[in-house]
């Protein structure tokens, strides 16, 4: 994901579980499995009756299932530079727009 996290970035992330854990909120960083390989999106929220997961570099979307999330992405560590992963303006204003309408997801 650009620009987010960068080729050699490490991440730490809060592992999740689904029916156990609550849900990420829209725009957190997620890292989950498609076809077995492990992908950090951004969660897009629960959109048309699916669970979406949303690309910062090509804009694109999709449905994901729960059991593919492994967790949450918390930090970014880039060289000896550990940094919390921040919520870009989009998510920011799509929460917003959510908590004033009395949307909880």
């Amino acid at each position: 994901m650009i620009p987010s996290l960068r080729d050699g970035d490490r991440v730490h992330v809060t592992p999740f579980t689904a029916n156990k854990t609550p849900l990420p909120d829209p725009g957190d960083l997620i890292l989950f499995l498609s076809n077995g390989t492990p992908v950090v999106h951004r969660y897009a929220g629960f959109i048309h009756g699916h669970h979406t997961q949303s690309s910062d570099h090509t804009g694109l979307s999709g449905p994901i299932d729960l059991s593919d999330i492994l967790g949450v992405v918390t930090e970014r560590k880039r060289g000896d530079r550990v940094v919390r992963v921040a919520l870009p303006l989009r998510w920011r204003i799509v929460r917003w727009l959510r908590r004033i309408r009395g949307e909880e997801r």
